[in-house]
């Protein structure tokens, strides 16, 4: 919907000609790789806590 809504836009002020269709795709291929790293920080983030965490215990089991 926001894509059609966006490429309305653009050909109302630069009539409709290849340029739109590229302009309108690299803003999703932008805000897809976006949304791709975010998950990946996420995933990797999540992943170094809990190795964090297996890590501490096992220190804490050795010494105790």
């Amino acid at each position: 919907m926001a894509e059609t809504v966006l490429k309305n836009i653009l050909v109302a002020v630069y009539k409709e000609n290849a340029q739109i269709v590229h302009i309108v795709t690299r803003k999703i291929v932008q805000r897809a790789s976006r949304d791709h790293l975010l998950v990946e920080k996420g995933i990797h983030s999540q992943l170094t806590a809990e190795m964090t965490q297996e890590a501490y215990k096992h220190i804490v089991l050795s010494v105790g």
